[in-house]
């Protein structure tokens, strides 16, 4: 985004749900992540609007952020169980989250990323791209796992905040 952090503050309140880009220009290997804010902008002494985002240390300039559509809320008609919801619910954080092709957009599958036939899910957060062999349009991509671990803790007896 190019904007003073004054702008960004006014229009994107802290936990703002962005795309982070870690390499402009944009290139296929590396993929935007979705993440959100956790600070409001300010200006370094250069000059230079900056933001914090979950997942990582430090501050990101504002050219390296873009707002990210919100995550679908599944509609349940009535009559549909908690397991119905819940399947709605996965569906759509599994949409959200899809490995897709930057050549054709197909959507990779998540059992074969599960299985560990893409390399992807490892569940370690390893840092190198993987090359992935898109089924849609027969190109390979490459593609990094992004593992962000985030835990809430209470007292026994106590809600979650």
């Amino acid at each position: 985004m190019n904007l003073t952090a004054e702008e960004f503050n006014k229009t994107y309140p802290v936990g703002t749900a962005v795309f982070y880009w870690s390499v402009l220009p944009a290139r296929p290997e590396f993929p935007p992540r979705e993440t959100t804010t956790r600070s409001e902008a300010w200006t370094l002494g250069d000059g230079h609007p900056v933001v914090q985002i979950e997942g990582l240390a430090g501050c990101v300039s504002l050219l390296h952020v873009e707002e990210s559509p919100p995550l679908p809320v599944p509609v349940v008609p009535s009559g549909q169980g908690l397991m119905d919801l819940l399947d709605a619910m996965t569906a759509a954080r599994e949409e959200a989250e899809a490995i897709r092709c930057p050549h054709c957009q197909h959507v990779q599958d998540w059992d074969t990323c599960d299985l560990g036939e893409l390399g992807l899910i490892t569940y370690h957060g390893e840092d190198d791209p993987t090359t992935v062999w898109c089924d849609g349009c027969e190109r390979e991509f490459s593609a990094r796992e992004q593992v962000v671990r985030t835990f809430d803790t209470a007292k026994i007896g106590e809600d979650f905040e």
